[in-house]
């Protein structure tokens, strides 16, 4: 097992992964044949900081320190054509995601933030998919943002809207292939999350 947290310079990985395995990453390009680590990890200029532990639970603990938490939640969107829903912001290609307000559950969270960010409201969750960690800095506070991500399904026939708020200036539906050839231009996370979906069948 393994959590994949994309930082600011680079990644870290907490995995209890036996020694030797763990260790072949940081001598490796990124591929490491008993674990799907290596599909994720495609930028070899980040830096990459792995950490092994037999209980990865207590791993995460150790690594989340003085570390502020804000929990995130939002939607990969198909619509009936099986396309894609992705949005632009702040000149890199993301999906509508947003930080959990009180009283709302996760799942309330993740329909919030695409409506108000895409102007869609016929939308069903069919699933949960993963959760993906980042990490940035307010002022000199650190803070690690969980951002937990649902499948999505839109039925309506509503206009796309972006929500300029939130400096969104566009949003388009991508087949399968357009995504994929978007990923140098999509945020960390955005990118493991939709490299995890297409490339890994039990994700579907």
């Amino acid at each position: 097992m393994y959590i994949i947290i994309h930082e600011p310079q680079g990644k870290t990985i907490l995995t209890n992964l036996p020694p030797q395995q763990a260790d072949e990453l940081n001598r490796s390009t990124y591929t490491l044949p008993l674990s799907p680590i290596g599909q994720y990890m495609t930028d070899t200029s980040d830096k990459l900081n792995i950490i092994q532990g037999e209980n990865i639970e207590e791993l995460f603990k150790k690594y989340i320190g003085d570390k502020i938490i804000i929990e995130a939640a939002g939607g990969m969107i198909f619509n009936d054509e099986n396309k894609l829903l992705l949005i632009f912001r702040k000149g890199m290609w993301d999906m509508p995601k947003g930080k959990l307000d009180e009283g709302e559950s996760i799942e309330e969270c993740a329909l919030r933030e695409v409506t108000e960010e895409t102007g869609l409201f016929s939308l069903t969750i069919e699933h949960k998919l993963q959760i993906t960690y980042h990490t940035y800095f307010i002022g000199k506070q650190l803070i690690l943002k969980p951002s937990h991500w649902f499948k999505m399904k839109f039925t309506g026939d509503e206009k796309l809207t972006p929500q300029s708020e939130e400096d969104i200036t566009d949003i388009k539906w991508v087949t399968e292939d357009e995504a994929m050839q978007l990923l140098p231009t999509m945020y960390a996370s955005v990118e493991e999350m939709i490299k995890s979906y297409f490339l890994d069948d039990t994700e579907h």
